[in-house]
């Protein structure tokens, strides 16, 4: 085998899984339909919009999705791991842009949804600030059920390099710096901008 064939086609990041969710949400109805049954909505919806590094008022969010339920703007917020640290307050930053999107944006509803390969669902991670879960294997499984083409087996291939890499033995440790940075970040927003609520 040639060097070219050693390399793998991808090298499977956050931001290419972020990419893959988007571009399924805007082009397979099928997909819209498995992802809202795995947050518990089986109703008639409109699709609005999906959004990939969303700036969200306390910190950006990795995917939004945007659904009309019932006359609703319901806004989901997807923080998605391989195998990176959650850093200072993620997830509760998450619910903090989300409760924002409702008074603010005049939305309905903000559901929270953690999205990374199984073996990131461990005791140490603080996976359950996260309203749902859904891990790259059920992902896959997805794929698997539709019809084969070589675009289906590209992403495929994409997933599985994730879930791999996820594998691989990666030590999570905390950032320090990134953790003070953003407690001296919110002790200068309470105390100079208190009417960002931040709290």
């Amino acid at each position: 085998m040639d060097q070219a064939n050693k390399i793998p086609y991808i090298k499977t990041g956050e931001s290419e899984i972020d990419t893959l969710f988007v571009e399924e949400f805007f082009s397979s109805v099928d997909f819209q339909k498995w992802f809202l049954k795995k947050i518990n909505i089986e109703k008639q919806y409109q699709f609005v919009g999906a959004w990939k590094s969303f700036p969200g008022r306390y910190g950006e969010c990795d995917i939004v999705a945007e659904f009309v339920v019932e006359n609703k703007n319901i806004m989901i917020l997807i923080e998605n791991k391989i195998y990176s640290p959650e850093q200072y307050e993620q997830a509760e930053r998450y619910h903090r842009t989300g409760k924002w999107l409702v008074e603010h944006e005049n939305k309905s509803r903000y559901i929270t949804c953690l999205l990374s390969p199984k073996i990131y669902f461990k005791e140490d991670a603080p996976m359950n600030n996260y309203e749902f879960k859904i891990s790259y294997e059920e992902l896959l499984e997805w794929f698997n059920k539709q019809e084969k083409s070589e675009r289906i087996k590209f992403k495929q291939l994409v997933i599985l390099n994730g879930i791999d890499r996820a594998g691989t033995g990666y030590t999570r440790i905390t950032d320090e710096n990134t953790d003070k940075f953003y407690q001296y970040y919110e002790e200068l927003a309470r105390e100079y901008h208190p009417e960002l609520e931040y709290s």
